[in-house]
């Protein structure tokens, strides 16, 4: 099984690159520190050597990159799947699209827009990435756990700040039958990484229509916190759940949210599921480093979020 996505960066040799960065922070930080959270503290193109970049963006190496995660034509996979001889054949072919997209998803946060084709292209691999996980509905658990990992960093790169104005177009038709097929896909998955992947993605979208707030976009971005809410409830991996909570502290984390939260009885449902993460948590204490530190901020960050929102929402 391929690494999550948190510490898939640190393990593939082709290519370095940082992901999310989890801060533990004290108790006794200001609840302001939620309308500041998920922004990023360095730029994007930062993250490498101005030599690795430029070398990069000269060679076109993620247009390169991209080009191995498509499949030949599908006449062409069934005949190398039908004989003996060209089997292995069809095989490598998978294992070159699964580790290309593993690629990609470590260069969406590292080059710059621009090298990746603009908010527009980000946008568009985002598209073809979720036909391949949701149309298709294959059976192969690292290609869906790279491909998911892609539509994640897509939407990880759109939703900041600076990219807002563009994306709000993009995303300004979205309506609730346009993800009916993702949260089916995320209810019928088995796989811990991949399922944390398609929360937090589903996660980023409501973020980023939270942009271009009206009736439609309310209504999406309501369904996917009820969604998300509902499936840590029942989730059976604590670090699973504590993505699930640290994608709706990040989501409300705007006081502008607050009508919303109101609208979905946010806080009722916290503070059902607060002590739910805690025993989970207590239980489930041999984890991978990376997912300690995202059970610990959640588990730390929970309570002091419900605290300041729920100020927020009997101020209103």
């Amino acid at each position: 099984m391929l690494p999550h996505t948190r510490s898939v960066i640190n393990q593939n040799q082709l290519f370095l690159a940082g992901d999310d960065v989890v801060n533990d922070e004290s108790d006794n930080e200001d609840d302001e520190e939620f309308s500041d959270n998920g922004t990023e503290s360095m730029v994007s193109e930062d993250k490498l050597s101005p030599e690795v970049l430029e070398a990069f963006v000269s060679l076109d190496i993620f247009a390169k990159v991209w080009a191995r995660t498509q499949l030949p034509a599908q006449n062409v996979m069934m005949i190398l799947k039908e004989f003996e001889n060209s089997y292995f054949i069809f095989t490598k072919v998978y294992t070159i699209q699964t580790r290309a997209l593993l690629c990609v998803n470590n260069m969406m946060s590292t080059l710059p827009i621009d090298s990746l084709g603009g908010v527009n292209g980000v946008y568009q691999i985002w598209v073809e990435v979720g036909k391949l996980v949701f149309d298709q509905k294959s059976n192969r658990s690292t290609l869906m756990e790279s491909a998911t990992a892609v539509m994640r960093a897509a939407l990880d790169r759109l939703k900041l700040k600076e990219n807002a104005n563009e994306c709000s177009t993009l995303f300004s038709n979205m309506a609730m039958s346009d993800i009916e097929i993702m949260l089916s896909g995320i209810r019928e998955c088995e796989t811990s990484e991949i399922r944390s992947n398609l929360i937090r993605m589903v996660g980023n979208l409501a973020l980023l229509l939270m942009n271009n707030l009206n009736d439609t976009t309310s209504v999406v971005i309501c369904a996917i916190t009820e969604f998300i809410l509902e499936q840590a409830l029942k989730e059976s991996e604590v670090w699973v759940l504590a993505e699930a909570v640290d994608t709706i502290v990040d989501l409300y984390s705007e006081d502008e949210t607050d009508p919303l939260a109101a609208k979905v009885k946010l806080i009722d449902k916290l503070n059902i599921l607060a002590p739910i993460l805690k025993s989970k948590a207590r239980q489930q204490k041999r984890l991978p480093k990376e997912y300690k530190v995202l059970v610990n901020t959640a588990t730390s960050n929970l309570p002091r979020f419900i605290t300041y929102k729920k100020t927020r929402l009997n101020s209103m």
